[in-house]
């Protein structure tokens, strides 16, 4: 079994961005991905008040709270999902949508 270094994760969302998160924070990059770049926004401002009240409440040292951010990268571009070892998929529950990105998916790790 291969180690799983980075993974990708589309959908900057509630879901999305709390999945980075714990990765990030238990040792694994993740790029985030959102075609929205407002929901990026959002989700970064999320993680580090996340992490800023996890250091003021013991839970984690700054120096770790500080690399656990630096793991994730927050992308505009689908195709820098590429580089991900695995891929979690966290978008709005609409068919066309995911049909739309199953087959992008496809092509890329075909």
């Amino acid at each position: 079994m291969s180690t799983i270094s980075t993974i990708g994760v589309i959908g900057a969302g509630q879901m999305g961005g709390g999945i980075a998160q714990v990765a990030a924070t238990s040792g694994i990059n993740a790029i985030l991905f959102d075609a929205h770049g407002p929901q990026l926004a959002r989700a970064r401002a999320l993680h580090e008040k996340l992490m800023a009240r996890a250091v003021e409440k013991g839970r984690m040292t700054q120096p770790d709270a500080d690399a656990a951010l630096k793991r994730i990268t927050y992308v505009e571009s689908f195709d820098d999902l590429g580089a991900a070892d695995w891929i979690v998929e966290a978008v709005n529950e609409h068919r066309g949508l995911k049909n739309d990105l199953f087959s992008r998916l496809a092509a890329m790790f075909a």
